[in-house]
């Protein structure tokens, strides 16, 4: 990627390089305070094909990846299956032989290994149904079930699915009525649709974020006026990286699987975007459909409405009252999913209660447990000094760690106000809520932080801010980051729990 930078004109006066210099310091962070939306950077049309480019090649990774390891799974699976079959077998031969009274018995296992079927997530075309997939294909295929039932029809347990919240199974139905697709690739297809939109969303955002913080002392003046048509600036560059490390971060897996995750961060670069452009209705639009899609789109309410009480400069009585307003626009959302709950089950709180069985959530006992730091610390060491290393679980216990030093360190100096908010609750909340969550309490298992934090926009933020600064940087982070999630990939098609 070429520079404008690199071009400086033969002649170019001192008197013209400090007008320049003065009108690119006006465009420098703002503040606090700052009423009026953040400056747009020069038009770049082409580049927001570099975005969904980028989205692509992560979606054809992660689908030849996770498909790859589905099929070695398969391949594992079906061999057991021979080999139980075969065992049955060996045991019926030894029982007429013998001529004990067990051959009866014996052909009944034989029978019911012969008829044995693949686990459902290991056939072909569900490499991307594993986990949390398969109770969003439930909730298109059965609507939602709660508490847990069973459906004679079937011979299976619907286990309780108001846990996962209902705008990306609402438009996975959709996709499915309207192209008769299976309900895998219409869940697959709303996702692949969400990445690349995102990619692009967060592009455009990111580009307009670094324009007004790039420190202009480290930018030629001279290349904003006369660069050539296709060269990317320092905020283009740190965008693209930007959007690099949110599809290629070992995580990612989770934005291309049938997982909300894909939809959610494309409504927090949404919603990013038009504080940006303190376009404060469509923020809080876009906070009422996030709370729909999950749990943390109800941390958007908080977020909108102090920023807006910073950011505008009413008077007190109808800038509080705006306030509240917004962020009771922003919870929409979420109460439409609790009356439905509420008439359909009589508990408008059902997917809180249906959380208590991975013992998730904020109490007296998670809050004490937390606040020590000894544990997240002691947590992260153990993983990293574990041999044979256990990659998965040691990305989740330095996503524990390393993105509230990141926030501490670098966030204020990058980021603006509602950014470095919203980054601290996305990392604070799932933080509290998980840190005794597993199979039984106090396992401290911090589950799902790896999947939490890959849609944390802020930091990939603080990414692109600090690969601009240190470009050697940037390609080792990214073999390394790009091999981990190709791996992970592999991990999550063959069964595997990767979060």
């Amino acid at each position: 990627m070429s520079h404008g930078a690199a071009i400086r004109p033969a002649g170019f006066t001192h008197a013209r390089r400090s007008i320049i210099l003065l009108s690119m310091a006006e465009a420098q962070i703002p503040s606090l305070l700052a009423h009026s939306p953040e400056k747009a950077p020069p038009q770049r049309w082409w580049s927001t094909f570099l975005p969904a480019i980028l989205a692509i090649m992560g979606i054809l990774l992660a689908h030849a990846c996770a498909r790859e390891g589905s099929r070695m799974h398969r391949r594992l699976e079906e061999a057991t299956l021979r080999q139980r079959s075969a065992y049955w077998h060996v045991k019926l031969n030894q029982a007429r032989m013998q001529g004990n009274g067990h051959t009866a018995l014996i052909r009944r296992q034989l029978k019911t290994a012969e008829h044995a079927k693949l686990p459902s997530f290991s056939r072909p075309g569900r490499e991307f149904t594993q986990w949390d997939g398969q109770r969003y294909a439930q909730i298109v295929k059965h609507g939602y079930t709660f508490p847990t039932t069973y459906d004679p029809k079937t011979n299976r347990l619907h286990l309780e699915t108001v846990s996962w919240f209902p705008l990306y199974p609402m438009l996975a139905l959709a996709v499915h009525d309207f192209t008769h697709w299976s309900v895998h690739k219409s869940l697959t297809l709303v996702s692949d649709l969400c990445v690349l939109m995102a990619a692009v969303i967060m592009f455009a955002f990111a580009r307009r974020h670094f324009y007004n913080r790039m420190p202009w002392e480290e930018v030629d003046a001279s290349s904003w006026h006369i660069a050539r048509r296709w060269d990317l600036f320092s905020n283009d560059t740190a965008a693209l990286w930007s959007v690099v490390f949110l599809l290629f971060g070992p995580a990612s897996i989770f934005l291309y699987v049938n997982y909300a995750e894909s939809l959610f961060v494309l409504l927090i670069a949404l919603f990013l975007m038009a504080i940006q452009s303190r376009y404060w209705l469509r923020a809080a639009g876009v906070a009422a459909v996030a709370s729909a899609c999950s749990p943390q789109g109800a941390l958007l309410a908080p977020v909108l409405a102090l920023t807006y009480l910073l950011r505008t400069d009413l008077p007190a009585a109808p800038r509080l009252l705006r306030c509240a307003l917004w962020g009771a626009l922003s919870l929409v959302g979420l109460g439409a999913y609790m009356t439905f709950l509420a008439l359909r089950f009589g508990h408008p709180l059902a997917f809180l209660h249906a959380q208590a069985a991975w013992h998730s959530g904020i109490n007296i006992y998670t809050l004490s447990y937390g606040l020590n730091p000894v544990h997240p610390l002691s947590n992260f060491f153990y993983y990293a000094m574990l041999r044979p290393v256990d990659f998965p679980r040691l990305w989740e216990a330095t996503c524990v760690v390393v993105p509230p030093l990141a926030l501490l360190l670098l966030g204020a100096r990058f980021l603006s106000f509602e950014a470095e908010m919203l980054g601290w609750l996305f990392w604070g909340v799932p933080y509290f809520a998980n840190c005794l969550a597993g199979s039984s309490p106090s396992n401290g298992h911090w589950m799902s932080m790896g999947r939490y934090m890959q849609v944390v926009i802020p930091l990939q933020l603080i990414a692109g801010s600090v690969i601009i600064r240190f470009r050697w940087l940037g390609p080792l982070l990214l073999a390394f980051s790009a091999v981990a999630f190709a791996l992970l990939a592999l991990r999550y098609g063959a069964g595997a729990w990767v979060g």
